[in-house]
């Protein structure tokens, strides 16, 4: 069947009636409208409501001003055929349209089980999964945006209505342009203007975010936990995806949060661009290699104001490549922008500062948080709470603008992207169990140094060891030091070396005394440590020494009943950035001797015969005691040899608890050779540097023999 249009005016109609000469004719006029289609979109309103229009002048697919990245949004045509024509009908977008191709690709079921396939979990996966594809299929040509009617062409039916979903979405930020070319039948081709405005950053931490058709998500905060004031510098590992079809410049500023009533907005001035490229050891380029480094000025977002100036400059710099000179404009930029923080790269920084991150790629970028030292007063833990502000620049000329299609703003103009820093600061601490006395005491005897076996001598070292508990009771990995010095020392590995001689090992522990150790305690976890105090024959020499010569942390001490001891203090210092002090103690129990006189006289005793007398040694303390006795010079010089003294030498055993002093009897002996007056100095002396106890004699020799002892005759 033809459809003429033609204006219909010398048509009849002949109606042959019988019994009629002539006919009668019927004549038939008309003007034919012909196809006849009305075209009408959606208008979103304010609200949220759609409403029609149909008028030329106001058709215009609008998608909206604030359309988040991978998004889809979806407004209707409607094609209403007002004749009783069929006819065909096209809808194609000019620039970001999307290929049949690309829409018809379907997703490829996984290699699974058809009864696994038909669980809800896996549907809802493979819906995802769809959803996902779809989206990347449509966007597959990297224009940043694409449009696509979800009915492209078909047949027009008589007096038909046809609504056509017509979806945009995009995986990059910007203000986006297109026509829709509406093509029916013979008619003249509709041209329907299309804009879409999209926002939102296309780089994130979050791959599965960054890759998925779902909204962006915040980007989780990059805590660092727990750390020690003023410790090492901890590094947190960050790897950023770009699911944009354009290479993004990201220039990194750390900022600490501040709320002061008198200050709410910045005012920032730049000569040249704000964030200029730099190279690869931080220094600005002051030439780009392109022209398409420098970026013009946008209108701002509604929370910053920037105004620039361009400024006509006579210098000139030479290109790296050709070493041709081009005269660089240099702008003036005012932003005014709402104040939030302080820029601050002391507690915070990242690296590298400026980084590119290529379309469709990932790069990684390393944080550092750097605990601050806090006063030793502070015992609780202290928050540090940052943010750092990825500033987002297009370096390419081509994907900031082309002209009638696409513009998107950059830097300043463009909301950053903002990862949020966390972590703490504490000071290091243990807890260390301690005596009641609140020293790690050690308590031992002069006469450790004496060996069961006498005749083996005395030793010149021995350690005494104790275990010292440290407690980690907070969530910090604590590492430390051990440090301290002679007499006490730190045993390798926190191994005990209880009472052993120490000959082979004080070189060595020598130096783990003096270097220190490094040690790790886990959170929770506790350790022992083997400290031990060195007892030797030199500390014991300590005790001759007058007070004013007596070292720093040695003090001799005498109880009323005669008990002897000498005490060692000293810190053993746990080191961490801060530095925990432990109080040591060692107390020597040192044996005390005491004759019962100090004066024997023997009077006149006839000459070769010998005399005796008794005299005892007491030791007063409870240390046992090596004592030896040794013989001054008598007077006359002579070598008559006339005093002596048995025993010369032996054990004192120490004194029992609530026990009378135990003692010896020694006999002293006076052997006249002549008829002389005779006298000496006996000397009682300990091995262990005891106070020796002098006992003076004296005698007389005579050859009358009214001093001969009969019994002795």
């Amino acid at each position: 069947m033809n459809f003429l249009q033609e204006k219909l005016t010398d048509l009849a109609l002949p109606c042959h009636v019988s019994g009629m000469e002539k006919p009668l004719a019927l004549g038939i006029s008309g003007n034919p409208l012909g196809l006849r289609v009305t075209v009408t979109v959606s208008i979103e309103d304010s609200d949220g409501s759609a409403q029609f229009s149909d008028h030329p002048e106001k058709l215009r697919l609008d998608f909206g001003s604030k359309v988040p990245l991978r998004t889809r949004v979806t407004r209707q045509l409607i094609l209403t055929n007002c004749s009783p024509i069929q006819t065909p009908f096209t809808l194609k977008f000019e620039y970001f349209g999307s290929s049949q191709e690309s829409l018809n690709r379907k997703t490829s079921l996984p290699d699974l089980p058809p009864a696994l396939l038909k669980t809800a979990r896996i549907q809802e996966q493979l819906a995802k999964r769809e959803k996902m594809d779809f989206m990347e299929n449509i966007l597959s040509h990297r224009k940043g945006a694409a449009f696509f009617p979800h009915i492209s062409q078909g047949m027009l039916g008589a007096h038909q209505q046809l609504n056509i979903n017509i979806t945009g979405c995009a995986n990059m930020w910007g203000e986006y342009w297109d026509d829709l070319l509406c093509t029916v039948g013979d008619l003249p081709v509709t041209v329907i203007p299309v804009y879409m405005a999209v926002v939102g950053c296309p780089i994130s931490s979050l791959r599965n975010t960054c890759y998925s058709v779902a909204p962006f998500l915040k980007e989780p905060t990059i805590r660092f936990g727990t750390q020690i004031s003023g410790g090492d510098t901890v590094n947190r590992t960050l790897r950023l995806y770009n699911s944009s079809p354009c290479d993004i410049r990201l220039d990194w500023e750390t900022y600490v949060p501040e709320e002061k009533e008198d200050r709410l907005l910045e005012l920032l001035v730049f000569y040249g661009p704000p964030f200029p490229l730099r190279d690869q050891d931080g220094n600005e380029l002051l030439c780009p290699e392109t022209s398409e480094a420098s970026s013009p000025w946008c209108p701002s977002p509604s929370n910053m104001s920037v105004s620039s100036h361009a400024v006509p400059s006579s210098g000139s710099c030479s290109g790296s490549g050709s070493g041709e000179t081009r005269a660089e404009e240099q702008i003036i930029s005012v932003i005014l922008q709402g104040h939030e923080g302080l820029p601050s790269d002391s507690m915070y920084r990242v690296s590298p500062k400026q980084v590119v991150i290529p379309a469709g790629g990932n790069r990684v970028m390393h944080i550092f948080f750097t605990p601050m030292a806090l006063d030793l007063d502070i015992r609780h833990k202290v928050e540090c709470a940052a943010y750092a502000l990825g500033f987002m620049s297009l370096d390419k000329e081509t994907d900031r603008e082309i002209p009638g299609r696409m513009r998107r703003l950059h830097e300043f103009a463009v909301g950053p992207l903002r990862l949020d820093l966390n972590g703490y600061v504490r000071l290091a601490q243990l807890t260390i169990e301690l005596d009641s006395n609140g020293y790690l005491e050690f308590q031992c005897h002069a006469s450790d140094l004496i060996p069961k076996n006498p005749c083996c001598g005395v030793l010149s070292d021995r350690l005494i060891t104790r275990q010292m508990k440290l407690i980690n009771t907070t969530e910090i990995l604590q590492y430390f030091r051990v440090l301290v010095s002679r007499p006490f020392l730190v045993s390798q590995g926190g191994t005990s070396c209880d009472n052993i001689a120490c000959h082979d090992h004080q070189q060595c522990e020598e130096e783990i005394a003096s270097s220190g150790q490094q040690l790790l305690l886990r959170p929770q976890e506790n350790m022992l440590v083997a400290v031990s105090f060195s007892l030797s024959l030199e500390l014991l020499s300590y005790q001759k020494l007058p007070a004013d010569q007596m070292l720093p942390g040695v003090d001799i001490r005498q109880s009323e009943h005669g008990l002897k001891q000498m005490e060692f203090t000293q810190n053993l210092r746990l080191c961490f950035t801060n530095q925990t002090e432990v109080p040591l103690r060692a107390v020597v129990a040192l044996p005390s001797l005491q004759l019962s006189t100090s004066w024997v006289d023997f009077g006149t005793c006839f000459v070769n015969q010998q005399h005796s007398r008794e005299v005892y040694l007491v030791n007063r303390s409870n240390c046992l005691s090596y004592w030896t006795v040794l013989m001054g010079q008598e007077e006359p010089v002579t070598e008559d040899n006339a005093f002596g003294v048995s025993p010369s030498s032996g054990l004192l055993e120490a004194r029992p608890t609530n026990s009378p002093p135990p003692s010896i009897p020694l006999q002293v002996f006076f052997n006249p050779r002549s008829s002389l007056l005779y006298e000496s100095t006996m000397v009682v002396e300990g091995v262990l540097s005891e106070k020796p106890c002098t006992l003076r004699l004296r005698g007389r020799g005579s050859y009358d023999e009214r001093y001969v002892i009969p019994n002795q005759l």
